[in-house]
């Protein structure tokens, strides 16, 4: 019964995140590519896992600020860049904005819920266990997810924008290993108090409403799902 609480306690944030951000969607995707999506994205997590193991043979691992932009921000976030920018965005039914932020989502929360198991599982004590997937539980699972909402953002802005479009790609690869790096570094770094990353998780949680709304009140205009992507 623990080991099952345990598993409901890892997977439950993301698939309720993965559920609220599908549902917000006016013009929704198809069920069977959020599916593929999110299959995609833990092969890629895999492939990212292996890249690191390799990368550590020949590269000594760092201190905190090495560790936290370079290992888990630009490496993460590129794997699920890729993943978005190559593969989602590539479906004929990716065809407005909000997309990008719903592809996102899920490709985050692919990475997310493998780590999570990693973390997890990785003890044999079920109290270190549970207060790991706990606290992930309302920490890294929202802050990879909502990394995912603005990547997924700009990546929209690059599609269906005419202008000034290279700029919105830059963003969609940059804002979130900022965030992502800023958060890990705050954690790991002990000159700093745990709570600096408790405040950029606040921050991008702000910045994941605004957006958000954004996009939906868009949708809000619209009768129907039409748009022309712009290469």
């Amino acid at each position: 019964m623990n080991i099952l609480y345990l598993h409901f306690l890892t997977t439950f944030p993301s698939v309720v995140i993965l559920i609220y951000f599908f549902s917000s969607d006016k013009f929704q995707e198809p069920k069977k590519l959020i599916f593929y999506t999110f299959i995609f994205g833990i092969i890629m997590t895999f492939f990212v896992g292996l890249f690191k193991y390799f990368l550590y043979i020949f590269i000594p691992k760092q201190g905190p600020f090495f560790t936290a932009f370079f290992d888990a921000a630009l490496i993460e976030e590129l794997g699920k860049f890729l993943v978005l920018y190559l593969f989602c965005a590539r479906f004929t039914q990716f065809n407005e904005p909000m997309d990008g932020i719903v592809y996102g989502t899920v490709v985050s929360l692919s990475f997310a819920t493998y780590e999570n198991y990693e973390y997890v599982f990785n003890n044999t004590d079920y109290n270190i266990s549970y207060a790991i997937a706990f606290m992930r539980a309302i920490t890294a699972i929202p802050m990879h997810a909502f990394c995912g909402v603005l990547m997924g953002f700009f990546i929209g802005k690059y599609f269906f924008r005419k202008n000034n479009k290279k700029i919105y790609l830059r963003l969609a690869l940059i804002i979130p290993i900022l965030f992502h790096g800023f958060y890990n570094y705050f954690l790991m770094e002990q000159d700093f108090n745990d709570k600096l990353s408790l405040l950029v998780l606040l921050i991008l949680t702000f910045f994941t409403i605004y957006f958000h709304n954004h996009m939906k009140n868009l949708q809000n205009f619209k009768n129907q799902e039409k748009e022309i992507k712009k290469y």
